[in-house]
């Protein structure tokens, strides 16, 4: 960007008597950090120099001792000193005020806490800036009796307007400096800025404000446990977070490009993890915190015995009827089996058994569909179906000296411990009661 210089304001201030004693000029300046102003009152033929510096709001001011006349022809130059082919120039008639005319203003500058010490704190904000505040007080000299002025932070941005004599105004600047604000009079008019000296804003070097985690769930023996983390900085920074989480796994170690991680904790117990956060900005160092982690241990699962929690066998006539078919069903199907092996009445059929067997998973269908039998019962009924069909084909052992009996006996007994094994939360059935 090119140089470039304004000249705002050119007056002439008098004394007591009228009589100019100083020659005040102001402007603005861009990318030029001193200026040379040269005054030349043509009238009296008076000339006079001097170098200015541009503050960091890019505006400069001088005042120069020269007893010129009011109203009387003025031509004034400024130049940049880095680059004297950078200048302006202004020429006109030199307008005179009272020297003692303007306001005048005092002006503290304080950082936004105060502890009960009334002792000031330089806390930094979330975005890293720091606050400064205003207690500004004017005084106005005899004869003006109102005024509005601002304040120029010195960072090319200004406060709002305030009629007020005095306010309270305050701002955020970034860390860099010197700032120097100011004080602009718009009434009454023409009257010189008042500096303003803020000074070096500190860099907002960032702290671990907290350690936040969520333990997701408990240990069980040859499982882990996962542990969420959020570590929360303050002023909000990028940097790399390395993390020691102290335990037994086999990466207790590691490092991260955010502020969010999770471990698998493979023991319980109490961890204390740890992480550093190193901020990017060199102008910071490293800073460290720890928080305790406990993963607790499940509770062991008592098994509590199951309970019965089948309805009544008949809820309705019908389920009584089919409940009573099934059981003649399958003592009849058991019958036609022992009288097949054991023909002491020689009335046996292959298609009887057939028919008979098929009537039974009739009825037991039916049984399920109407009568809501948990698998409980039905697992209970099959056992108990099993262990009387054993018992009875053990009995007639004895009585037909057969030895498929004595087969078909260790077969329904082994059928049905087996499907008690399968389903031992529902019980062995009483040997003398219904399913």
């Amino acid at each position: 960007m090119a140089c470039s210089l304004t000249i705002t304001n050119v007056q002439g201030l008098t004394n007591t008597l009228g009589d100019i004693e100083d020659i005040l000029v102001n402007g603005t300046a861009n990318e030029c950090q001193n200026v040379k102003v040269s005054v030349n009152c043509q009238n009296s033929s008076i000339q006079s120099s001097g170098v200015a510096i541009v503050d960091q709001s890019g505006n400069w001011s001088l005042t120069l001792k020269m007893p010129c006349r009011c109203e009387e022809k003025i031509v004034v130059t400024v130049s940049c000193e880095a680059d004297e082919s950078c200048q302006t120039e202004f020429t006109g008639i030199l307008k005179c005020r009272p020297k003692n005319s303007c306001p005048l203003a005092n002006i503290v500058v304080t950082t936004i806490d105060q502890t009960d010490d009334d002792v000031s704190i330089d806390s930094c904000n979330p975005d890293g800036s720091r606050t400064r505040i205003f207690n500004v007080n004017i005084t106005l000299p005899a004869g003006v009796f109102s005024v509005v002025s601002y304040i120029d932070y010195g960072d090319l941005t200004n406060s709002i307007p305030y009629t007020s004599t005095s306010f309270s105004d305050s701002h955020d600047y970034s860390p860099t400096g010197p700032y120097t604000a100011q004080l602009i009079f718009v009434q009454p008019e023409n009257c010189p800025p008042i500096p303003i000296d803020v000074g070096d804003i500190p860099f907002c070097c960032p702290i671990i404000e907290e350690i936040l985690f969520n333990v997701d769930g408990c240990f069980e023996e040859g499982s882990s446990v996962q542990v969420d983390f959020f570590v929360d900085i303050s002023p909000s920074s990028s940097g790399s977070y390395a993390w020691n989480f102290n335990d037994l796994s086999l990466n207790p170690t590691g490092s991260t490009t955010g502020p969010a991680n999770s471990h698998n904790f493979q023991n319980s117990g109490n961890f204390l993890v740890e992480v550093t956060f190193t901020p990017d900005d060199e102008n910071c160092t490293a800073v460290s915190s720890s928080v305790l982690v406990t993963i607790p241990e499940c509770d062991p699962i008592d098994e509590e015995p199951p309970t019965d929690e089948d309805p009544p066998i008949c809820t309705s006539i019908i389920c009584c009827i089919l409940y009573g078919l099934l059981i003649a069903a399958i003592i009849a199907f058991i019958t036609q089996i022992i009288i097949a092996l054991c023909p002491i009445v020689p009335n046996y059929t292959l298609l009887t058994t057939a028919l008979l067997t098929f009537a039974a998973i009739i009825v037991l269908l039916f049984l399920l569909k109407l009568c809501s039998w948990s698998n409980c019962r039905i697992w209970r009924a099959i056992i108990w179906i099993l262990e009387w069909a054993a018992i009875i084909c053990f009995i007639f052992f004895f009585i037909c000296m057969n030895g498929t009996l004595l087969i078909a006996t260790f077969i329904f007994g082994l059928i049905a411990g087996l499907i008690f094994l399968a389903n031992r939360n529902c019980g062995w059935p009483r040997l003398f009661s219904l399913p």
